[in-house]
């Protein structure tokens, strides 16, 4: 979607998109049932929202990844991968947009993402990075703890006391 601006889209299949680049992704309107891509399956990581980018940024970065990475899709042009700094800010946007559609099940798993984002940032303070992973932003063992921990990041997000439906 670089350069395209979002701000009267209505986008259905997002597995694939790549969003950076585009202008009023906070104006973006996901309608019907919108797919996102996934992360990779097992105890590690949580079901969510994941975009294109992340899986790209992941691919290229985790030492430990055999080639290919087991569940991250490298991107098209390594050249092009982006940082945690840009991945938050269109988590950020894109939160911002589902959150003004009153969509906050949809909100908290862009909220978790841009927290995932802010962690993995070495420019930010090592304060913010620690408190974003005591937010329930790491992986752990016990996939039963990912669910709570997502729902406390929910609940800060949107200022609720309400469970996700």
């Amino acid at each position: 979607m670089r350069g395209v601006d979002a701000a009267h889209l209505v986008m259905t299949d997002l597995t694939r998109c790549r969003f950076t680049g585009a202008f009023h992704l906070d104006r973006l309107r996901f309608e019907g049932n919108c797919t996102f891509a996934d992360p990779p399956e097992g105890w590690r990581w949580t079901q969510r929202r994941v975009l294109a980018e992340e899986h790209h940024w992941r691919a290229a970065v985790a030492p430990c990844n055999p080639d290919p990475p087991r569940g991250w899709q490298p991107g098209p042009d390594p050249a092009l991968t982006l940082g945690p700094v840009e991945l938050a800010s269109v988590y950020r946007a894109l939160r911002k947009a589902t959150e003004d559609a009153k969509n906050e099940p949809d909100a908290a798993d862009f909220y978790y993402g841009e927290l995932e984002m802010r962690r993995h940032d070495p420019a930010r303070p090592w304060g913010e990075r620690s408190l974003a992973s005591s937010a329930g932003c790491r992986s752990t063992s016990d996939g039963g703890s990912w669910n709570s921990a997502r729902t406390r990041v929910a609940r800060s997000a949107s200022g609720s006391e309400g469970s996700r439906r």
